[in-house]
């Protein structure tokens, strides 16, 4: 007959026998009552919990940032980027209370976003950097003036979707029409549309009648150009 081995190690083959944690397993195993106990406290604390936790379908985050966008119709992303963009950075970059700034330069858009530091009021950064950007001077001459605002999270609470066998033009003007019924309710702040392009307008030129007027296709298109410039009210 071999004998026993003599150390502590041999009752605990997967662990430490001088881990702390075995000592309150070995003491909960011996004590049923303390087990169970604690095992009703757990449960009563999670069911107070519960009750307690506050559930809401359309939550209020506040977001501590700011968006900033302005329009410069007909500007490239380059012209936006050093005409618009890099100005208003320069120009709000020490506000205090500022943490990060982040700028997205689009065809004709300039979006920056300003992240704020905890403790700071959002409705005192937005006039800091409203005088801020009200202060540039040399913006170019045809960008529209920038809306501020602070950015808010907004959840759908229903999505609706209309299919038929109609044209583009019919089911847009429909989807429009649906819009303008759902907003008559004073429930409902907003309703979106996904999915629909916008209208345009097609231009067809005869080459009998450039010939007539002595005009060529640049001519024309130098003329609607002029005409259709988008500039601010």
């Amino acid at each position: 007959m071999s004998d026993l081995p003599s150390n502590d190690k041999a009752a605990f083959p997967n662990g430490n026998a001088d881990d702390p944690s075995n000592d309150i397993v070995s003491w909960f195993a011996r004590n049923h009552v303390a087990a169970n106990l604690l095992m009703i406290f757990i449960i009563v604390i999670g069911l107070i919990s519960l009750t307690k936790i506050q559930r809401e379908l359309q939550p209020d985050l506040n977001i501590e940032a700011v968006q900033v966008t302005m329009a410069y119709p007909g500007a490239a992303p380059e012209e936006v980027e050093q005409g618009v963009t890099s100005k208003i950075e320069e120009a709000i970059k020490d506000i205090t209370g500022i943490e990060k700034i982040s700028s997205y330069s689009n065809e004709g858009l300039a979006t920056i976003q300003v992240n704020l530091l905890p403790g700071f009021q959002v409705s005192t950064l937005l006039d800091q950097i409203k005088n801020r950007i009200d202060g540039i001077s040399n913006l170019p001459d045809l960008t529209e003036t920038a809306v501020i605002e602070q950015i808010e999270m907004k959840f759908p609470v229903i999505q609706l979707q209309v299919s038929g066998d109609l044209e583009e033009k019919q089911l847009n003007k429909i989807l429009r029409g649906i819009k303008e019924e759902i907003l008559a309710f004073p429930e409902i702040s907003s309703v979106e549309l996904f999915g629909l392009r916008d209208y345009e307008i097609s231009i067809e030129v005869s080459e009998e009648a450039l010939k007539k007027y002595k005009l060529t296709l640049r001519d024309v298109a130098y003329a609607i150009n002029r005409s259709s410039i988008d500039m601010a009210g």
